[in-house]
Parts: C-alpha cells; sequence; structure tokens
C-alpha cells in the first residue's frame, strides 16, 4: 500500500526537526516565535498615562507616584513635591530630594521644569491686599529662588525666620536668613549686628569709640588721633586723612581732625625743607646751597 499524503507529511516535518535540532547551537529544540505563533503580531505595551511609574513604565518628574513601586531610574517617589508641579498636595511624584534644597538652581517656575512649574507656594504680591494670609513682603523672592520677586508670608519671617519656619525655599519664611540686631547698642560698646558684621552709623561725628569707617556717619572716617593712637574717633574723610596735617584742621580735641601731630623725630636724617607728613620745618641750607626732596643740602 503507497503512503498516504498525509503520512508523508507528518514524515516530512518529523525529518525537518530533526535536523534544525542537529544544527542548533544550543542543542535544544527549536521553539516558534510567539508573536507568530498563531498568524498575530506581539501585544503592545501595557503602560499607559495612568500606569504607576516604575522601571517598566518610566515617566517624568512630577509624575504620580506609588512608594510601593517607586519611579523611573534617577527619581524618588517622595511626599509634599505635587503641588509645585500643580497636583494635588497629598499625592507623591516622581522627583528628586534636591529640590527641596535648591529648586532654583535645579530649574523650577516654568511648566516642565525638573522641579516644578513652581519655585514656592507663597503667592506674588505687590501690597498686603493681594494676600490671603500674612503680609507682603518687600523684594523677599530671593528667599524662594525667585529674586526680585515680592511674595507673601507671615509677619513672624521679617523678624524671626526662625520661628516662622525657614531652611529651603519651600517652607513659609523660605530660605534663613539673620536679621541685624543694632538696637541698644552704643558706640564703644559692643557694636556687632549679630550676623557677623557691625552696626553702622552707632558713633557721631568726632565721636571716640569706632573701630571701622561703617560706624562713623557718611563722609567719616575711623583714624586713630595723633596724641593717642589707641583711641579711634568719627573724623571728616576728605580733610583728616591728607598730610601734612596742620592748623586749623588739627590744634585741639575740638579741631575737625583732634590734636596735631607732634613729630619730636620729625627731621631726623633731614637737614632742610618741610617734612612732609608732620608739616616740620627743619630749616634752611647754607647761603648757595638748595634743598632736595629727600632734605639734603646740595651746593647750588
Amino acid at each position: 500500500m503507497s503512503p498516504s499524503h498525509g503520512s508523508v507529511r507528518a514524515t516530512c516535518t518529523a525529518l525537518a526537526l530533526l535536523v534544525a535540532f542537529a544544527c542548533s547551537d544550543t542543542g535544544s529544540p527549536p521553539t516558534q516565535d510567539a508573536s507568530t505563533a498563531d498568524g498575530a503580531a506581539a501585544p503592545a505595551s501595557s503602560c499607559t498615562e495612568d500606569s504607576p511609574c516604575s522601571e517598566q513604565c518610566p515617566c517624568e518628574p512630577g509624575a504620580a507616584c506609588d512608594p510601593s513601586t517607586g519611579c523611573s531610574k534617577g527619581l524618588q517617589c517622595l511626599p509634599g513635591l505635587a503641588a509645585y508641579y500643580g497636583k494635588d498636595p497629598a499625592l507623591n511624584v516622581c522627583s528628586s530630594a534636591l529640590c527641596n534644597v535648591d529648586p532654583a538652581g535645579i530649574g523650577c517656575g516654568e511648566e516642565g521644569d525638573f522641579c516644578g512649574k513652581l519655585c514656592t507656594l507663597s503667592p506674588l504680591c505687590e501690597t498686603d491686599a493681594d494676600c490671603p494670609s500674612g503680609v507682603c513682603g518687600e523684594d523677599n523672592g530671593v528667599f524662594f529662588g525667585r529674586p526680585w520677586e515680592s511674595r507673601c508670608w507671615n509677619e513672624l519671617c521679617e523678624t524671626d525666620p526662625q520661628t516662622g519656619g525657614c531652611g529651603s525655599p519651600h517652607d513659609p519664611c523660605g530660605q534663613c536668613f539673620c536679621v541685624p540686631q543694632c538696637e541698644g547698642k552704643v558706640c564703644g560698646g559692643d557694636m556687632s549686628d549679630g550676623c557677623g558684621g557691625p552696626c553702622p552709623g552707632l558713633c557721631p561725628a568726632g565721636g571716640a569709640g569706632c573701630t571701622v569707617d561703617i560706624h562713623c556717619p557718611a563722609g567719616y572716617a575711623c583714624l586713630p588721633d595723633a596724641d593717642a593712637a589707641a583711641v579711634m574717633h568719627c573724623r571728616p574723610r576728605a580733610t583728616c586723612m591728607i598730610t601734612p596735617l596742620l592748623p586749623p584742621n588739627c590744634g585741639d580735641a575740638n579741631a575737625p581732625c583732634g590734636p596735631c601731630p607732634e613729630c619730636p623725630d620729625a627731621c631726623v636724617g633731614r637737614e632742610c625743607g618741610i617734612e612732609p607728613e608732620c608739616g616740620k620745618d627743619c630749616g634752611q641750607c647754607p647761603e648757595g646751597g638748595y634743598c632736595t626732596a629727600d632734605g639734603a643740602c646740595l651746593n647750588g
């Protein structure tokens, strides 16, 4: 009996599989491609806009996330940042912890920015009436990463930001800053402002006790008196910093520049002329000679 067409086809198929098995690199039987096993295309990705962020379904900064599944590589699923992306503040979003430290430096303020379209939740303002609560700070945007802007904040932020809440641009008072404390300070006493600088203008014109020029009124310098170098006074800058210092700019304690310098050794090493520092006359040269700039007499 001759073999049927069906048995011949089955035999040929078996031989083809044996040949493929023998020639394969792995020594394993060949498998059919899943995408063509039934003649249909492979299924499309299951990631959608509503899919939780994960390594399998990466998403952009600001996307809602679940801490249990995490975010795309390089991002963290964080609480407290959703509002800066214009989302429900209760949500966790994919972002970076650095956005709590320096959002302006990383990028914020525009749609699509890494740290969100808002740098701060404190509203822009021009007057107190623009603020839902608190007051309108004057050019305080710098503390929120937005220089040259004015933002609403608690009035306490202007005098005691630590109590009001400061540390980062996202805090109620923004980044911490030091409020100078100069009230009650007097010339000659503790003249520091509590922030590492001096309190300005504590000493009056002619007043003793300054240590730096900023302690004096505008146009005055903190200078030592000629007769007591350890005591510093606020003296007129334009008058008292020229040499030689001569009357009437100097003389007694009531003169604009205080006592004149005595300079007992001004003419030591000089034979003639006016000593330039103190203005002392060191004499004339003999007839026929002349005095050099260094105070030496030379023959004509």
